[in-house]
């Protein structure tokens, strides 16, 4: 069975009109079930009300239009924010489907994202080990002229899939957060996933910011599970440019040039040189003392 999809939009139309046409030229469009979810507008904000209602129209024309097996509109009333828009939304799909591939409003992706997404979510369905798959991957130097996947301690929030087993377990209020600086072992598991998860972390917790993927991340390195990475992306982020909420831009809108993006899919390997390179992306001098924990 192909896995639901589901979109995260908001109040910026080009980007979400960028991101939905390339869904909708995906090979297996035809056979995905697609939720778009549209967060209502910010009354703090000027003029949002009016982006908002142009995205809705937009989103409108496009469900009648799509290539999609199937697509339904969840307009929210009220503003919720990214995060409890996300947790709220894969919640609700979960309780139909046992997977899901979910992308936000500013992810332009390769026409075979669905497909290499719906392989990986089969491959890795009965592995205990993996906990996501990504459809985004970082220009690793010691991926270069490969093909296989790779893994990592840290899932992606540009494009990524799951199971209902998995996104279960979390923990959104982080009971365990309190006092992790104190339990060395377990601080050194969220350090190997990224220097900069424990300030995230700990603003989270005071309520600085509002992040689900901060706390998902959280939960993936409790369990101490891996991420499936394709060595090559299959996802441009288009939303980096200071239009989103969280958000800049890596300086491609198409896949225009792409005939393809090949990829071995493989068991569950460690390779430290892999992880060594990928944590170095969220390098913070704060933690460098936390390596001497074992």
């Amino acid at each position: 069975m192909t896995a639901p999809a589901a979109v995260y939009t908001y109040n910026r139309l080009a980007q979400t009109q960028k991101t939905l046409e390339a869904l909708d030229r995906n090979t297996l469009a035809p056979e995905t079930d697609l939720y778009i979810f549209n967060d209502a507008y910010n009354p703090a904000k000027d003029g949002d009300q009016q982006k908002v209602d142009e995205v809705r129209g937009y989103l409108r024309t496009f469900r009648e239009n799509s290539r999609f097996r199937s697509v339904t509109l969840i307009l929210a009333e009220e503003h919720k924010g990214l995060a409890k828009s996300v947790i709220g939304g894969v919640d609700m799909i979960l309780e139909k489907y046992d997977t899901l591939i979910v992308t936000e409003d500013d992810l332009v992706s390769h026409e075979n994202y669905l497909a290499y997404m719906n392989e990986a979510l089969a491959y890795y369905r009965d592995d205990p080990r993996i906990w996501s798959i990504s459809g985004y991957s970082y220009p690793l130097v010691t991926m270069q002229g490969r093909q296989e996947v790779y893994f990592t301690y840290r899932g992606s929030s540009w494009g990524w899939a799951t199971w209902k087993d998995r996104w279960q377990t979390v923990d959104w209020q982080m009971k365990r957060f309190p006092g992790l600086l104190f339990r060395f072992r377990e601080l050194k598991k969220l350090m190997n996933a990224g220097r900069d998860l424990y300030i995230m972390l700990r603003d989270q917790k005071r309520g600085i910011i509002d992040s689900w993927a901060v706390r998902w991340v959280f939960a993936q390195t409790e369990h101490e599970l891996m991420t499936v990475y394709p060595a090559q992306t299959f996802v441009h982020n288009i939303g980096l440019d200071g239009s989103g909420t969280h958000s800049g831009e890596d300086g491609n809108d198409s896949y225009d040039s792409l005939s393809a993006v090949p990829y071995t899919l493989r068991p569950a390997v460690y390779e430290p040189a892999v992880l060594e390179e990928f944590a170095r992306y969220y390098e913070d001098p704060y933690f460098h003392t936390v390596q001497k924990y074992k």
